[in-house]
C-alpha cells in the first residue's frame, strides 16, 4: 500500500468514527428531551416529597406526553444552585428564591400558593400568653424559609433585641419544631402553614395555642424552565390551577390546586417578599 493510499484510509475510518459519535450523541440529545426534570425544594423529608409531589410528577408527565422525574436536593444551597444550573425542567421554589431564579435567573412563573400569615404558637398549657413573655426565651424557626426571616424581622420591628432578645434556634421544618415543643426543649415554634400544625395536632392529639400572626405574605411557586415551550407552560399552569385534571391509570389526579390553594402569579404580589429579602441581607449584614 503507498503512503498516499494508507493515509486516505486512515482519514476514511476517523471520519467513519466522528460520524458515529456525532450520530449516537444526536440521538442521546433527543432521548434526553423526552424526559422532564420536576424540582421540589427540600422543606420536608425526601420520603414525604416523594409522597406528596410523585402524584403531581404523574399528572404532569401524563399532561405533557413526557416522563418527568421527580427529584430534590439534601440542602437548600444544593438546590439552589442545581436549579440555576438548569438541571430541572420544573421546579417548586420557595418565595424569597423568586429573585434569584426568577427576577435573575430566567425561570418563568407559572402559579403561586395564596398568602397567608405566619404565626407563633406554643402548648396549650403554656404560660406564655404574649409574644412579650418570650423575651429571653426560645423560639424554635424552620430554617431557609420566608417564616424564619419574617419572624425574626418583625420581632426586631417591634424591639425584641439586646435585653430583650427572644432567643432563636433553627430547625430542618416546622414539624422538628412541634416535636420538640411538646419536649419543652423549645418555648414556642414559628410557622407559616395553618395545614401543616393542624395534621400535627391531629396526629399527635395535641392541641397548639396562637400568641402572634403576621401580615400575609405570598409562598411557594411553580416556574419552568424557558426552554419549554409556552403552550406546555401554559398546560402545566392549567393542572395547577385546578382547571384540569388528569386520568392517570390508577385514580384521578387532581391538580395542585385543589388542595393547596394554588392561584395566579402577578410579579407585584412578591415586591414585600423582595422588601424582605433586601432587609434581611442588611440585617445579617449588620448582625454579630
Amino acid at each position: 500500500m503507498t503512503e498516499r493510499k494508507y493515509y486516505s484510509c486512515l482519514l476514511l475510518v476517523v471520519l467513519s468514527g466522528l460520524l458515529v459519535f456525532f450520530g449516537y450523541s444526536k440521538t442521546l440529545t433527543a432521548q434526553e428531551t423526552s424526559v422532564y426534570r420536576f424540582g421540589v425544594f427540600p422543606h420536608m423529608s425526601p420520603l414525604r416529597i416523594e409522597r406528596k409531589y410523585a402524584p403531581v410528577a404523574l399528572a404532569f408527565g401524563k399532561r405533557l406526553k413526557k416522563t418527568v422525574k421527580l427529584s430534590t436536593a439534601t440542602g437548600m444551597d444544593k438546590f439552589r444552585d442545581r436549579v440555576m444550573k438548569g438541571a430541572f425542567d420544573i421546579a417548586l421554589i420557595p418565595p424569597l428564591d423568586i429573585v434569584p431564579i426568577v427576577d435573575e435567573g430566567g425561570y418563568i412563573p407559572l402559579a403561586r400558593r395564596k398568602s397567608t400569615p405566619a404565626s407563633i404558637v406554643v402548648t396549650e398549657d403554656s404560660l406564655i400568653k404574649k409574644v412579650a413573655d418570650l423575651q429571653g426565651k426560645t423560639l424554635g424557626l424552620p430554617d431557609g424559609t420566608p417564616v424564619n426571616i419574617i419572624l425574626q424581622l418583625t420581632l426586631n420591628d417591634q424591639g425584641f433585641v439586646g435585653s430583650n432578645a427572644i432567643n432563636f434556634k433553627l430547625f430542618n421544618n416546622v414539624q422538628a419544631c412541634l416535636h420538640k415543643l411538646l419536649l419543652k426543649s423549645v418555648d414556642a415554634c414559628g410557622s407559616a402553614s395553618g395545614t401543616a400544625i393542624k395534621m400535627f395536632q391531629n396526629k399527635m392529639n395535641v392541641k397548639f395555642r396562637e400568641i402572634m400572626q403576621t401580615e400575609a405574605f405570598p409562598h411557594m411557586l411553580f416556574v419552568a424552565h424557558p426552554r419549554l415551550s409556552s403552550a406546555e407552560r401554559q398546560t402545566l399552569a392549567q393542572l395547577i390551577l385546578g382547571q384540569d385534571t388528569v386520568e392517570t391509570g390508577q385514580n384521578t389526579i387532581q391538580a395542585p390546586g385543589k388542595y393547596t390553594d394554588y392561584i395566579a402569579y402577578k410579579s407585584t404580589d412578591y415586591d414585600v417578599i423582595r422588601q424582605y429579602r433586601q432587609r434581611w441581607v442588611k440585617h445579617a449584614t449588620n448582625t454579630p
